[in-house]
């Protein structure tokens, strides 16, 4: 079983892989970064990383929230993660960071990486738990929340067939379930 490497040797990597593309960058450029991380076997981290001018944009691509779904109240969770770091995260759910010439690139597209995998994690927690939750009173509003028709009832604007969503219907007989 191989050993994942170290933080050392994650930023030498990404410190390389960023320099070579730099090379070939004038005034703008972009390249995806290898980050040596992976959100599950077969999916790896990567960061998006684009020059124009002074000007540099980091970002995922919103594959963290992507791959982990968007649950209900997943933005402020993937918010509170991010901001500890101080990063960004949109609607669209990209994990993101402007930044400027001279500052250490390939530390921050490290961070970046590490703050998306932490996304990805708590948001898929939180998918875990809506789920389960969804599941847990999926039987109850199926009972609470069905149709009953009552064919003997006259429905405003003509016609029969009251809709109801009570535990017993129009009749007043008790309903089934």
């Amino acid at each position: 079983m191989a050993t994942p490497p170290s933080t050392r040797d994650r930023l030498g990597a990404i410190r390389t892989a960023l320099n070579a593309a730099r090379e070939s960058w004038g005034e703008s450029g972009e390249t995806m970064l290898e980050t040596g991380e992976l959100f599950v076997p077969g999916e790896p981290v990567r960061i998006f990383v684009r020059k124009r001018g002074r000007n540099y944009d980091l970002d995922d691509r919103g594959r963290a929230t992507d791959l982990a779904g968007k649950p209900t109240g997943w933005l402020p969770v993937a918010q509170r993660v991010v901001t500890e770091e101080g990063f960004n995260v949109n609607r669209a759910g990209v994990v993101f960071v402007p930044a400027f010439e001279g500052r250490d690139l390939a530390l921050m597209a490290l961070r970046l990486a590490d703050t998306s995998r932490a996304v990805f994690a708590e948001v898929l927690e939180l998918t875990d738990e809506t789920q389960f939750y969804r599941r847990r009173n999926r039987k109850r509003n199926i009972r609470t929340r069905q149709r009953y028709v009552c064919p003997s009832r006259p429905v405003p604007g003509g016609g029969f067939g009251m809709t109801r969503y009570w535990s017993r219907n129009a009749c007043g007989r008790a309903a089934a379930g």
